[in-house]
């Protein structure tokens, strides 16, 4: 460091840093080196260098410091305060960043990032972006230069090019500045010479000395260290869209023709000469002059060379890094509150397809907003471990532009993971009903976790067609599609005869309890329609059968039948309040006044209190036996879609969904009657999966807790920040996991150090909407899938989400079979599914909520803590649910008191959240340095060994 360097041959050396743990190091270092009488160390910022005005120092140095300045005036107060305490001594502020070369060095970035097959186009978007999301300070030479010539204190100003054979971002695009307080001998050039642009070498400039001038200069010099970056930059700035390959072309031309400063210096050394090199002149490209001196010459060996003066020029002189510091916060925080307040107010046909933040807006001479001049939305495919191949035949060619549409992204390369790229497993299950619906073949719902890329999907979808005639549509998997029962009593479904037998075996009546719901709330302000909101209300429910479904759960076994639609499901309150928010508030608490009741079709409500005119709340509350988180979100965008339409008169813009009923009845022939689905695929390799899988599996006990539990559902949560949430994905996606598996890597070392088995067992629910349609049908359709994780002793963070990913990769490729289907062929996984406590995890899709025209909406459910309703009252003993909102994502717990105390549980999500936080940021750190067994339950188990 300098401090060491330059203090013994000082008689005073004062340091000046902002960190004091820096300064507490810096004086042990001190201390041991016997400097203590000598150095003086000061805690303070930049400015603070004032508090020395006329201490006369010889020199006053600021070394790689300027970028961390905030603005402009702090760059002017701190070179001030050196300058007043230099006195007649010398300022040098050391490692500048040069704004002058901020485009040729994020050039050189994008292009070093890219891959062969990046699109020039997509090069210049990137470069333009990193541009503009610069947070340090980078000053132009000309900066010091015009600061120089206002400033009395100082005489001469020196801009000196970073020296240095090491080719890096220090060395290439930073300078260093000398500004003399008192005037040093100067020296006159004779004679100044442009630089031979047909000249890549110094033979010329040789010859020259040769000659032996007293002095010689030359201008304008190209600089092989930037030379190729600012012809990248230049030909960027273009919007040429030419191949990566000819990019790297361009500057290995440019760089040809260029030379490297310290050949010079070298050259100057051999024939006699010193050499004094300058940045003053700021050329975007990097181009520098320098002067030669002759050794032994009349001049003093100190004297300066006085180098032309450089025109000035128009660029912006220094970064705003404060400013850019607002539109990066603008870009994490204000886009997504003005994502959801727009989810909130305007309908879904309304909302901005895409959010971008910039510092202004650009404007036409005439002061108009220059529409060109605006950026493009960002819609780019994400970096991957796969370099770009673009799909080379039509059927890669159409599943990528499946796989694009639902990632949101502008293209799709023929070797790229699903999801790396960004996909999960809800959007895995509906790329295969849209594959399906596209080919008119059946794949299995998980085809994207067996098949992870577009290439080896089209391979299947070939396949398919050379081995089967895919006439017979989507439902062509080996096995005739079952013909309707005209009988309308329908069977439960896998889901709901798993909650039957909760229901009578395990939480007396839980299944039928009126608060086993899924409950909504919507703050509304603005005026509703509420002959529109009845009508749509109506509609709705006579379009899906499960909303007006009788589930009866009968002791020798249970049955469903559909009732006819009646109008009038709507009921509206209105309220004589003279304080709105708090009488609507109170009335969220009454939300149950309407029980519902599964056994006579009682399975959904709405309600309208109106305060006034323009405030009011809308409550939904649907049975969860008739309809899970999907149908919800179809639901909610239905109604909004039907209000809308009601209200402007037009055709409502759905298509009718699949039969509620035949569905069902074509399922349960399918797996229950008919049982030749163990000979067809992909039936035949689930059921070969799941007989391997079980294998030594065992019920799922995290405690001795053996009750029928309390028939209460408590709820608490946590967020996982912003920043913690997007490092967990980003380290997901390197590992191609998806949220679920990320989380479930953080959950299972927790649960295994708990119940000290490293074997993890735990449920999560399935989607199970892998026919055409039945992403636009209301109905209980979420099917539970055993995981197992082994987390044993000593694995890595990024080791075991390997290990996790592949793990749900495989489980869900074979999750086409419902679970009861299973079991009847499996008995280890009836024994797993019957006998264990419910535990389970499951991953939510991000809400889009309701839209009503013209008004604005404040959605709340259960999962959220000020939720002011009735809440969920489920027959499970510990839920923990992750659901994305905005950047971050929210972790709630649903548990049953009786089996897990409210501070295990809380304190489960706080380690659920730190695992995540640390992991994500060290994936090579051990998992047994993050977690370890919960005090109550290590009790628990230390209680039952004693017994």
């Amino acid at each position: 460091m300098l401090l060491l360097r330059l203090a013994p041959d000082t008689r005073r050396y004062v340091g000046l840093d902002i960190s004091a743990a820096v300064l507490d190091g810096l004086r042990t270092a001190v201390d041991r080196a016997g400097l203590r009488q000598v150095v003086e160390l000061v805690h303070g910022e930049a400015v603070d260098a004032e508090r020395f005005h006329g201490a006369q120092f010889d020199l006053v140095a600021c070394n790689s410091v300027t970028q961390y300045f905030a603005d402009t005036e702090y760059l002017r107060r701190a070179t001030d305060a050196a300058i007043h305490a230099a006195g007649g001594g010398r300022v040098v502020s050391g490692d500048v960043r040069d704004q002058s070369l901020l485009g040729a060095f994020h050039a050189c970035v994008v292009l070093t990032q890219a891959g062969l097959d990046t699109p020039g186009a997509e090069l210049a978007r990137r470069w333009r972006r990193r541009m503009a999301e610069e947070a340090q300070m980078l000053v132009d030479p000309q900066w010091f230069t015009g600061y120089a010539r206002q400033s009395p204190g100082v005489a001469q100003v020196e801009i000196r090019p970073r020296r240095g054979l090491r080719r890096n971002e220090m060395n290439d695009f930073r300078f260093d500045v000398v500004l003399h307080i008192r005037p040093r001998p100067g020296v006159d050039i004779d004679r100044w010479l442009d630089w031979p642009r047909e000249s890549p070498d110094t033979r010329t400039l040789r010859q020259l000395l040769q000659t032996r001038p007293e002095t010689l200069g030359m201008l304008r010099i190209p600089n092989r260290r930037t030379a190729a970056a600012a012809a990248l930059a230049a030909e960027l700035a273009t919007g040429a869209d030419r191949p990566t390959v000819e990019l790297h072309d361009l500057q290995r031309q440019a760089e040809a023709k260029a030379i490297d400063p310290e050949d010079l210096i070298d050259l100057a050394e051999e024939l006699g000469y010193r050499c004094h090199l300058s940045r003053a002149s700021a050329a975007p490209d990097g181009a520098f002059d320098a002067a030669f001196t002759r050794i032994g010459a009349s001049h003093d060996v100190d004297a300066v060379p006085r180098f032309p003066t450089a025109p000035a020029h128009s660029r912006t002189m220094v970064t705003e890094p404060v400013r850019q510091r607002i539109v990066a916060d603008a870009r994490g925080s204000l886009l997504p509150a003005l994502r959801r307040h727009a989810e909130a107010s305007l309908p879904a046909y309304e909302r901005p397809a895409a959010y971008v933040a910039i510092p202004e807006l650009p404007l036409t001479r005439h002061d108009k907003v220059d529409a060109a001049a605006l950026p493009e939305p960002e819609v780019e495919r994400p970096q991957i471990s796969t370099p770009f191949a673009a799909p080379n035949s039509e059927t890669q060619t159409a599943v990528a532009a499946i796989w694009a549409e639902l990632l949101g992204i502008d293209r799709v390369g023929a070797y790229d993971d699903f999801v790396e790229l960004g996909g999960d497993s809800l959007l895995a299950a509906r790329c295969a009903v849209r594959l399906s619906e596209s080919f008119g073949v059946r794949l299995p719902s998980g085809i994207v976790f067996t098949a992870p890329t577009v290439a080896r999907v089209a391979r299947v979808i070939e396949d398919r067609f050379a081995g089967a005639d895919a006439s017979s549509g989507p439902t062509a998997d080996g096995m005739a599609p079952s013909p309707r029962r005209p009988t309308p009593r329908l069977p439960l479904t896998s889901s709901q005869s798993v909650f039957w037998f909760l229901d009578h075996y395990r939480r007396l009546g839980g299944s039928r309890n009126p608060d086993f719901a899924l409950p909504v709330h919507y703050r509304i302000s603005g005026p509703v329609d509420t002959a529109a909101l009845r009508d749509a209300v109506d509609t709705l429910v006579a379009r899906h059968q499960a909303l007006r479904t009788a589930v009866h759960l009968n002791a020798a076994d249970g049955y469903q039948t559909v009732n006819e639609a009646r109008p009038g499901i709507l009921m509206v309150h209105t309220l004589d309040a003279d304080d709105p928010e708090k009488a609507l508030r109170e009335a969220a608490g009454r939300d149950d006044r309407r029980p519902l009741d599964p056994g006579t079709g009682a399975v959904f409500t709405a309600d309208l209190i109106s305060a006034s005119h323009t405030e009011h709340l809308l409550i939904l509350r649907v049975h969860h036996m008739v309809c899970d988180g999907w149908a919800l979100d179809v639901l909610e965008q239905e109604l909004g879609e039907l209000y809308h339409a009601r209200r402007t008169g037009r055709a409502a813009r759905l298509g009718p969904p699949p039969s509620y009923a035949d569905h069902v009845h074509r399922t349960d022939e399918r797996f229950f009657v008919d049982l030749g689905w163990r000979d067809c695929e992909p039936y035949r390799s689930a059921l070969g999966y799941w007989e391997r899988y079980t294998v030594g599996a065992e019920p799922i006990f995290l405690t001795d807790q053996h009750n029928a539990g309390s028939r209460r559902t408590e709820t608490c949560g946590v967020i996982l920040p912003a920043h913690e949430a997007q490092a967990l994905l980003a380290v997901g996606r390197a590992h191609q996991a998806t949220l679920f598996a990320s989380l479930l890597t953080c959950l299972a070392p927790l649960l295994a150090a708990d119940s000290d088995d490293p074997n993890v067992r735990l449920l999560t629910l399935n989607a199970a909407r892998d026919e055409p349609g039945l992403d636009r049908m209301v109905g209980l359709l979420i099917d539970p899938v055993l995981i197992r994780v082994q987390a044993p002793s000593g694995s890595s963070f990024g080791g075991l989400l390997r290990h996790t990913s592949e793990m749900v990769r495989q489980t869900l490729a074979n999750s086409d079979v419902p679970l009861l289907a299973l079991c009847e062929q499996i008995p280890e996984l009836m024994t797993v599914t019957m006998e264990s406590q419910f535990v389970a995890f499951e991953c939510l899709p991000p809400v889009r909520g309701l839209n009503l025209d013209g008004c604005r909406l404040r959605r709340s459910d259960p999962f959220e803590p000020d939720f002011a309703g009735t809440s969920f009252d489920l027959p499970v003993d510990l839920l923990l649910v992750a659901r994305p909102e905005a950047d971050t994502v929210r972790l709630v717990a649903l548990y049953d008191p009786d089996t897990f105390p409210a501070e295990y549980v809380r304190a489960l999500l706080t380690r659920l959240r730190d695992v995540a936080a640390n992991g994500a940021a060290n994936p090579s750190v051990t998992v047994d340095s993050l977690v370890a067994a919960d005090p109550w339950m290590a009790g628990q188990r230390h209680r039952k060994d004693a017994e």
